[in-house]
């Protein structure tokens, strides 16, 4: 019956066209439950049946590279690892972005709060430069080491690990080597 209804109701490429959908959905401007819903849905009408290895990279493909450089980075072992990850690393950057927001717009107006008291109405403007104006805006670093808790880089790539090397230093009164530990 399902058939049936299918042939009649369905255009003939029905299952092709949603696959190609598939294959080039991109999550773009949408949120990882928005993105998540449309490949799901586009996973189902096209009857796709694969490897859950292959369903995790088809999704990881069209993620976002902020959070797709970041879920990479984790241990996961299914698509729903994956989805549950991808949730917690875009409410990180989200909660990153409005806190440097804040920072930056703080930053921002701090020049109209040095001026004297004394100074005159409608004297609290920017200073002008011919120098067209430049906004910047800093890419969080989703990468956390676990030794320092820096930002930017992973545990073996810590900048401040500590290099232990053992030093064989000759005595005149003992005639022998003797090795001590030294640390930078």
């Amino acid at each position: 019956m399902k058939k049936e209804l299918k042939r009649k109701f369905l255009p003939e490429n029905y299952r092709q066209a949603n696959f190609l959908k598939l294959h080039n959905l991109r999550q773009g401007n949408r949120t990882i439950e928005e993105y998540t819903e449309e490949f799901d849905l586009l996973t189902m009408r096209c009857g796709l049946v694969e490897e859950e290895e292959h369903t995790v990279a088809r999704y990881l493909g069209g993620m976002r590279r902020e959070l797709h450089d970041v879920v990479v980075l984790q241990q996961y072992w299914s698509y729903d690892d994956v989805f549950k990850l991808a949730i917690q690393v875009e409410k990180q950057i989200k909660t990153r972005s409005r806190r440097v927001g804040i920072e930056g717009s703080e930053q921002k107006n701090s020049w109209m709060t040095k001026g004297s008291s004394n100074s005159e109405p409608g004297k609290h403007e920017a200073p002008k430069t011919n120098a067209p104006e430049k906004f910047t805006t800093s890419k969080p670093k989703g990468i956390k080491c676990f030794k320092c808790s820096g930002l930017g880089h992973i545990a073996s790539e810590c900048p401040n690990r500590k290099i232990v090397s053992l030093v064989e230093e000759l005595g005149e009164s003992s005639g022998g080597g003797e090795l001590r530990l030294a640390s930078e």
